[in-house]
């Protein structure tokens, strides 16, 4: 709850972080567990009709994700995802806007070469800038790149394999990456001259099983 509260508070870079629980009226909830996710996760619980009123209570819960993303993410849950059969839904909405300490020209942005690994490789609108950043080549095969937001309260890690050897390097990096291992490679900056190159792209993470990760967690029950 901290944290959340700590991450949404008023700085130059704008990060929202908003949990919150959905269960069906007829579920029976303690008022115990209620409090803990509300103050300690800051997930207030919020009740909605999934058995008479699915579809609604859908757009329901899709309408708070837009509300707390700057209207980003419009379509949360598609449909058919919420049935008369759902019991409870855990969401979880996360903003963040912000700009660079050290800003890119917009007059530097040029169609550049990207590796795929494919042949041809595409051309891709990339930005340029040369500046000084915290960087290093780690032994273990790893360049690390820290480019700060303005504030200086975060930033954004650029992590690529030491040798250009095709998607096979890539892969080695990412069968490292650990929280221990990402501490490690941070650890072993420090500011130097750098020419940064970084091509124009979107994040669209795939949607994944929760139920499997938390099932390995320990929590095999409520599946």
């Amino acid at each position: 709850g901290s944290a959340v509260r700590s991450w949404n508070a008023t700085t130059p870079a704008t990060l929202r972080v908003a949990n919150r629980i959905f269960t069906d009226r007829s579920v029976p909830v303690e008022a115990s567990f209620v409090s803990l996710t509300g103050q300690r996760y800051g997930a207030p619980l919020e009740r909605l009709d999934f058995v008479s009123a699915p579809d609604p209570s859908r757009l329901a819960i899709n309408r708070w994700a837009e509300e707390h993303t700057e209207e980003r993410i419009a379509n949360l849950l598609p449909d058919g995802s919420i049935s008369p059969l759902t019991r409870m839904v855990l969401a979880n909405a996360i903003y963040f806007k912000g700009t660079w300490t050290t800003q890119f020209d917009p007059s530097d942005t040029l169609p550049e070469r990207f590796q795929t690994g494919d042949s041809p490789e595409p051309y891709v609108p990339s930005m340029k800038l040369h500046a000084r950043f915290a960087w290093a080549n780690h032994p273990d095969g790893v360049r690390v790149l820290e480019l700060p937001y303005a504030g200086g309260d975060l930033s954004m890690v650029f992590l690529l394999p030491s040798e250009r050897s095709g998607p096979a390097a890539l892969e080695a990096v990412e069968a490292q990456l650990s929280q221990e291992s990402l501490s490690r490679w941070r650890g072993a900056v420090s500011e130097v001259d750098v020419e940064v190159q970084i091509p124009r792209f979107r994040l669209a993470p795939p949607t994944v099983r929760l139920s499997d990760t938390l099932e390995a967690m320990g929590m095999p029950l409520a599946f």
